[in-house]
């Protein structure tokens, strides 16, 4: 596993207030369990990231990190690109990516299914 990634899980455990060493899939089951499932939204019908921040006043930086899986592959990304090619990058069905920045203060999660969830504070979440 990459360092990077490494650092990124162990950045994201910690502010979710577990052990900073847990096993990516438990990383994962916790931000499910804390995030907030957002009705009305759905990642098929063109995603608007930028609402979805809005919404909750996130303050999202210019670029964010996208996990791909169990924290084995992380891109980072413009905002501004995932944003406007959401529906190129993700794919319904197979992919389940939790959206995040450097600040590791918020997370979005989307599901295979298009579910959306969001953890605007990960401080508040501990």
């Amino acid at each position: 596993m990459p360092a990077e990634c490494v650092r990124l899980q162990t950045a994201l455990a910690t502010r979710l207030g577990i052990h900073p060493h847990s096993e990516p899939f438990a990383v994962l089951n916790e931000v499910q369990r804390r995030a907030t499932h957002l009705p009305g939204i759905n990642a098929e019908n063109a995603l608007d990231l930028y609402k979805v921040i809005a919404l909750f006043g996130i303050n999202a930086g210019t670029e964010v990190f996208i996990n791909w899986h169990r924290f084995d592959r992380i891109d980072r990304i413009a905002l501004l690109d995932l944003s406007n090619h959401f529906s190129d990058i993700w794919y319904p069905g197979s992919d389940d990516i939790e959206i995040f920045d450097e600040s590791f203060d918020w997370l979005v999660a989307v599901h295979h299914d298009g579910d959306v969830r969001v953890i605007p504070s990960l401080t508040s979440a501990i």
